[in-house]
């Protein structure tokens, strides 16, 4: 009983974390007080220093020695390493939704898409020099091709990368417009992708998910400054 009530304790104070650091109460660089967190969620900070070794071990985190614990800054290297190991682990989901999917994953996807249409159409209507990307309804689909896939070990996997990815994208902000374009070009890749699962050609899916993986890195790096290191 004392096990499993530390183990809840340590899960509380990892969610409660992550949270903060995704909703952006964190800057990068940011040193994390065990003592502050602790009395932020009426809890020992023995489950705060577990979350933090999680979550430093799952790359949220760094550890300085005599300095203490920081929100770690994602630097160029890391933005481009995040999107080669998603190409790799998101082509094989798209290969395996292809041949694992069943009807309800497909009636999934397609509402997914439906949606990302919409929000694609009222953007550039509502604001076309002011364009936003899709973060949230991407998220949400590929989220949607893991789950289609069956695996719940690359599901897992998959989360924690597609979560870091989106971090840093809105912690390093954009040095120009996201356009009209750029949404048209994410909004007809998720769709061939959707098609060749639909159709059971899991090789085309794999290649179609590693090219918008890859376009999406480009992107990605296209509109953003940052620092070549820490």
């Amino acid at each position: 009983m004392r096990k499993d009530k530390k183990n809840t304790s340590m899960e509380t104070a990892y969610q409660a974390i992550l949270e903060r650091i995704m909703h952006e109460q964190f800057e990068p660089g940011m040193p994390l007080r065990e003592d502050h967190l602790a009395s932020e969620l009426g809890i020992s900070t023995t489950p705060i220093r577990e979350a933090f070794r999680r979550l430093e071990h799952e790359g949220w985190l760094q550890s300085r020695p005599f300095r203490g614990v920081f929100l770690r800054k994602f630097t160029r290297q890391d933005i481009c390493e995040l999107y080669y190991l998603r190409s790799a682990l998101e082509g094989a989901a798209a290969e395996a939704a292809a041949k694992n999917a069943t009807t309800e994953d497909f009636e999934k996807l397609h509402d997914v898409l439906e949606a990302e249409k919409v929000y694609v159409r009222e953007n550039i209507q509502a604001a076309p020099d002011s364009i936003k990307p899709n973060i949230e309804g991407d998220l949400i689909f590929h989220a949607a091709i893991a789950d289609a896939a069956h695996n719940q070990l690359l599901e897992q996997r998959l989360q924690m990368l597609k979560a870091q990815t989106s971090y840093a994208f809105l912690n390093w902000r954009n040095t120009g417009p996201y356009s009209a374009q750029d949404l048209l070009r994410v909004q007809e890749e998720h769709w061939m992708i959707y098609l060749a699962i639909q159709r059971g050609w899991d090789s085309l899916a794999k290649m179609l998910m590693e090219k918008h993986i890859s376009a999406a890195r480009e992107n990605h790096l296209k509109y953003l400054i940052l620092p070549d290191s820490e």
